[in-house]
């Protein structure tokens, strides 16, 4: 098996002190300013840490672009200027789009003959590279997309290799006693075994799943309700019931009533009774939050007013929508 690739880039490169003074650079300057002296930098930077060349497609253009909040077409003419100028080479952009130059690869392999292995394009090379350097390993193009497509293809292969081996659901595909255990071991009671299993079934049949192991896909079914699905079937413990909120007498009866808090409390019976009691038991439930609002009556309209109350007070009573868990 192949080792980890031989590190391409470079941590650092050179700047000449006097490169603003040469004179490709002063007519990039001359065009675009300081910011065709800093593009030009920062394609330097991205050709040393990539190795010595760089691909200058639309991608890199647009980073560039982004980064340093510059427009497209400037980026654009900068390159162009940088090439027809020769900082960069122009056969080796025209071929292939292709950003590099002599004078960088001088530089790239002084920086690298300490390497035990660098590997130089043939088609981009514009140097001489001496024989006896023993680290130089010249690759060709075809050479490299060649080696790509191989391990592409042999990528597909496994991948084809695993569908080969996957298989959709089989129509006799039953709740064996290992599986069942297996969902047990998992928390399930029976009648859940059972739900869960149906509930694989419809769901795989439905998508037409495709598993190597069937028996396994169960096995992860399981594990996902102890993650997903078992939370839902765990009751929440109820609160228990503050001493103040537990039911006590009716104030007129005796009977069972709720006690709100207050020191007032009503049955079910004697809540809509005489209008003062009822108004004041109205308030009461409304003021601890326990009843909506009843909309105001007619003076007159006592029997509809005790109508009222009683319907909301039974529906509290027998646990109706209105009523707070104590």
């Amino acid at each position: 098996m192949a080792g980890p690739r031989e590190k391409q880039g470079l941590d650092y490169f050179m700047h000449d002190v006097d490169l603003s003074s040469d004179e490709k650079v002063q007519l990039l300057e001359a065009d675009h300013g300081l910011i065709g002296y800093g593009i030009f930098c920062k394609l330097l930077e991205k050709i040393y840490r990539n190795g010595y060349f760089l691909k200058a497609d639309e991608k890199v253009i647009k980073l560039l672009s982004k980064a340093y909040n510059i427009e497209i077409n400037v980026c654009i003419n900068v390159i162009n200027v940088c090439i027809n100028e020769g900082l960069f080479d122009k056969k080796i952009f025209k071929n292939f789009s292709i950003l590099t130059s002599k004078g960088i690869q001088t530089r790239y392999c002084e920086a690298t003959k300490r390497r035990k292995n660098v590997e130089l394009i043939k088609e981009f090379l514009l140097i001489n590279v001496n024989g006896n350097d023993e680290n130089v390993n010249i690759i060709s193009i075809n050479a490299d997309i060649n080696k790509q497509r191989r391990g592409e293809e042999r990528r597909e292969e496994r991948e084809e290799r695993r569908k080969k081996g996957l298989s959709p659901l089989p129509s006799d595909f039953s709740l064996t006693k290992s599986m069942t255990e297996y969902a047990t071991s998992k928390g399930m009671d029976s009648p859940t075994v059972k739900n869960e299993f149906e509930g694989f079934i419809l769901h795989h049949r439905k998508k037409a799943s495709k598993f190597a192991d069937w028996t396994a896909a169960w096995q992860t079914w399981c594990r996902n309700w102890v993650e997903f699905g078992a939370k839902k079937f765990t009751p929440k413990a109820k609160a228990p019931i503050p001493e103040k909120q537990k039911i006590g007498p009716c104030e007129n009866c005796g009977a069972p009533a709720i006690d709100f808090r207050f020191d007032v409390g009503f049955c079910v019976e004697c809540l809509p009774g005489e209008i003062e009691k009822a108004e004041r038991a109205r308030e009461v439930f409304i003021g601890a939050g326990f009843l909506k609002e009843i909309p105001d009556l007619e003076a007159d309209d006592l029997e509809s007013r005790k109508a009222a109350l009683k319907s909301q007070a039974s529906k509290l009573n027998n646990g109706g929508e209105n009523e707070k868990p104590y």
